[in-house]
């Protein structure tokens, strides 16, 4: 399993730390790696979205690479030793918003693996094809990211779908797997494979991927693909596709983030319309409740989106980009109307 169960993370702070609850999921203790140590507790653990944050040191990172930095061992050392404590009774489902809802107890496919475990040629051909994409293979073990290396045998296959050779993505939310996508790394007849809706009882139009992002940032970037919300890094999120459902609305406006940064792709869609005028008409119903900015790529000459021109090109772009207003943003709808 790529994400570590919260009640085991529990387990595991509430026997090395004073833990103290305070709102919202969060339980504050006293920091081991800044100074304040004396009567103050402001770094804070918040085991669904698997994170911890240091009010005084500024230090922000997963549970896995927190207790990694103090225990001084490895981030995989790190993932067994939180794997190996017993999961605690403790309800940590407290978090409400009308956006939420509740998915399915899933699993992910058979013989995953998460990205930085395994050797041999799978692992290998896996992890050199996400390095020859730019990707930095750290960040998407983190993420959750893996590979199948593994064929169904046969007498499995009425049970388990067969994802050997994919990429897996998975779809989290409040640090829970409800949904995951295959992308095929040694050249299957399906270059894309997900489950069928039937399967988890959830749609695209359901989910956001790194739908957490919005509850942990500031700031939030909006893309279409996963691909390009990985490139930017753990702050952004993908819609897949630019015609949100009313649920995917609803997740952006209760998000806690304070800025909503919407990139769509350069080019248009099969109809023609340019996906930045389609963020743009997204932007408008987001405007009376979040301050919002819109990336446009279409002036970019290195690739039509984030992945092919990479971060550092894109973060040139996005400085120059102010927040827009609503009389701005109806502006430029009716410039690309004309």
């Amino acid at each position: 399993m790529a994400f570590i169960d919260p009640r085991q993370a529990y387990t595991y702070f509430s026997n090395n730390y004073s833990l103290k609850k305070t709102s919202k999921g969060w339980y504050s203790f006293k920091c081991p790696l800044c100074n304040e140590l004396e009567n103050r507790r402001k770094v804070a653990v918040n085991f669904q979205y698997g994170v911890v944050k240091c009010w005084i040191c500024g230090y922000k990172d997963t549970i896995v690479d927190f207790v990694s930095e103090t225990e001084g061992i490895d981030y995989n050392a790190a993932r067994a030793l939180l794997r190996e404590c017993s999961p605690s009774a403790v309800n940590l489902n407290e978090i409400e918003d009308t956006s939420h809802r509740e998915y399915s107890e899933i699993e992910l496919p058979y013989g995953f693996k998460s990205l930085l475990e395994g050797v041999g040629v799978m692992g290998d051909r896996a992890r050199n094809y996400l390095k020859a994409r730019g990707f930095d293979l750290k960040e998407l073990d983190r993420m959750g990211v893996g590979y199948c290396s593994e064929p169904i045998q046969d007498e499995l296959k009425e049970i388990h779908e067969d994802y050997f050779g994919y990429i897996i993505i998975p779809f989290k939310s409040r640090g829970k797997l409800v949904y995951f996508i295959g992308r095929d790394f040694i050249g299957n007849f399906l270059r894309y494979k997900n489950p069928p809706k039937s399967e988890f009882n959830v749609g695209k139009g359901d989910l956001l991927f790194n739908e957490d992002a919005l509850y942990l940032y500031d700031e939030v970037f909006v893309l279409e693909g996963a691909w390009d919300a990985i490139t930017i890094g753990r702050d952004a999120t993908a819609t897949l596709g630019w015609s949100l459902s009313a649920t995917q609305k609803s997740k952006l406006l209760q998000s806690e983030a304070e800025i909503i940064t919407l990139v769509p792709d350069g080019g248009k869609d099969g109809k023609g319309v340019p996906f930045y005028v389609l963020a743009l008409e997204l932007a408008l119903e987001l405007v009376e409740h979040k301050k919002v900015k819109i990336v446009d790529l279409n002036g970019a000459e290195e690739g039509k989106d984030v992945n092919a021109m990479g971060r550092d090109r894109f973060m040139e772009i996005y400085d120059a980009t102010p927040i827009m207003n609503a009389s701005e943003i109806m502006m430029q709808i009716l410039e690309y109307d004309e």
